[in-house]
């Protein structure tokens, strides 16, 4: 559970200015002063209760593979409400709007397989995205 309201609301905020980023736990935990495992706990309680989830980003870079974690939230209108934009003009003017686009995109492209029952998965180009448990 969560017993340290204040902390997990930084760690919240904080874990919003990563969407669509490669997500680095350790770094995570530093900047909000929580050990590692609490933030993995965290992101397992964020996960569990629909609010964020972590997927595989694989990408084939100069014929070596490239796999890293990245961070999405299933409300992009909450994403955006955390990073405190509240208005389209803010949106267009946001540093976080190609992060927040891709977050959006992603999260439709998993609706839309949820919705069919299957299991998400897209392959773009070389880029190729598959669900990961964060427990993981």
């Amino acid at each position: 559970g969560v017993r340290k309201i204040a902390e997990f609301n930084v760690f919240l905020e904080l874990a919003e200015l990563r969407v669509g980023e490669v997500l680095n736990t350790e770094s995570l935990a530093n900047d909000c002063g929580i050990s590692v495992d609490t933030a993995k706990s965290w992101l397992s309680i964020l996960d569990q209760v629909s609010s964020l989830f972590v997927f595989d980003h694989i990408s084939k870079l100069r014929k070596a593979d490239y796999k890293a974690s990245k961070l999405y939230f299933y409300d992009t209108g909450l994403a955006a409400h955390l990073l405190g934009i509240e208005s389209t003009e803010q949106l267009i003017l946001s540093n976080h709007r190609g992060n927040l686009f891709e977050n959006l995109v992603v999260t439709e492209i998993i609706k839309r397989y949820e919705a069919l029952e299957k299991r998400p998965s897209c392959i773009t180009g070389e880029i190729a995205i598959a669900r990961k448990s964060i427990s993981s």
